[in-house]
């Protein structure tokens, strides 16, 4: 007969030594429709990102309204779905889409961006030039916003605007400075000095030097 003691009112063996259940290592979930709830949605949006790589848009769209169908406040999705709505054409689509990711957060920069650019696509710079205003003071950071800036002042014949805004984005990204020099929007200020001072001496300058990161250009 095995002797038993007495713990807190439980009757326990004494002499047998607890059997101790090894503690296994847990293991990490993977990305399945078991343990990721999103994973339907991110699976068709994944999908329609590869689709709009492949230039196939209206395959890309359906992909993304699927996924918004799982999840109607996917902020990605939106973007995307107006993203590939304005490269075809549909700019009241695209428009749509932007406005409820503004529903969702007004201060979305991305979405001020893209709605600038349905304006600049209509010719509406001023409209455009308002809604880039908005992006950067959402995200002062964003070269492209700056940069688009630069282009709508350009087109409104805001000289010393265009110029700031232009340089601002390339203090952001060198690279801007490649696409200023054969874009079209850029055509009101190439005769201006600051124009010709950005593009020929600073800027060719430090790309030859290798220069591509935030603070790395110097104006003087």
């Amino acid at each position: 007969m095995i002797l038993k003691k007495i713990l807190r009112g439980k009757a326990e063996p004494v002499g047998e030594p607890k059997k101790v259940q090894s503690e296994m290592p847990e293991e990490k979930p993977k990305d399945t429709k078991l343990s990721d709830p999103n994973y339907s949605r991110n699976k068709l949006y994944k999908k329609g990102v590869s689709l709009m790589a492949d230039e196939k848009m209206e395959e890309a769209v359906r992909s993304f309204e699927d996924a918004l169908r799982i999840d109607p406040g996917h902020v990605d999705s939106l973007l995307k779905l107006g993203y590939t709505r304005f490269h075809m054409t549909d700019l009241a689509g695209a428009m749509d889409a932007y406005n409820k990711v503004h529903e969702i957060d007004v201060t979305n920069a991305d979405a001020w961006n893209l709605k600038g650019l349905i304006y600049y696509r209509q010719k509406n710079y001023e409209k455009a030039l308002e809604c880039v205003e908005k992006a950067i003071e959402s995200n002062p950071t964003d070269g492209m916003s700056w940069y688009n800036k630069g282009c709508y002042h350009s087109l409104l014949n805001h000289i010393p605007e265009a110029i700031e805004g232009l340089k601002r984005s390339i203090e952001i990204d060198v690279k801007n400075a490649k696409k200023a020099v054969r874009d079209k929007d850029f055509e009101n200020i190439r005769a201006d000095n600051g124009y010709r001072r950005i593009v020929e001496v600073v800027v060719l300058e430090s790309i030859r030097q290798g220069y591509h990161k935030v603070g790395q250009i110097v104006w003087t």
